[in-house]
């Protein structure tokens, strides 16, 4: 007999296009334009895609590393890019997100559309987790 156990996975990120509006001129004036990539979809799979079906998010990716992410060959070559930057560049739509009242803030979350309620993402959870036995 095998007993198989089924657990979900991470759903797709689903960047929120007015939050990308309110960080690409950060990360321009921190980086340039022409050091600017996608925010589209990517192969690797994390909790934030789960997140961004309730709630309007971002999931932006900055260089200064090589190797595999997630590798043992991964390593940050840039510290300063990698991580300092990719801080500012967030720390500046957070100030974008809060200024004027945090008025921004408000219209990103009043114009966002959830994929998924809270009820329908816990269901939607639920129904992928099963254990299943096969008898020999």
């Amino acid at each position: 007999a095998v007993t198989i156990t089924t657990l979900p996975g991470y759903l797709p990120i689903r960047n929120d296009s007015n939050l990308v509006d309110l960080y690409r001129p950060n990360a321009i004036a921190l980086v340039g334009e022409d050091n600017l990539g996608s925010t589209g979809h990517r192969t690797g799979s994390t909790d934030m895609g789960d997140v961004s079906n309730l709630m309007p998010v971002i999931h932006p990716y900055v260089g200064g590393a090589v190797g595999t992410g997630h590798g043992d060959d991964y390593l940050i070559v840039d510290w300063e890019n990698a991580v300092l930057t990719a801080a500012k560049a967030m720390a500046f739509t957070v100030v974008d997100l809060l200024a004027d009242g945090a008025r921004r803030g408000a219209e990103v979350v009043a114009q966002h559309r959830p994929r998924l309620t809270k009820a329908e993402y816990l269901a939607l959870l639920r129904s992928m987790d099963r254990v299943e036995t096969y008898a020999g």
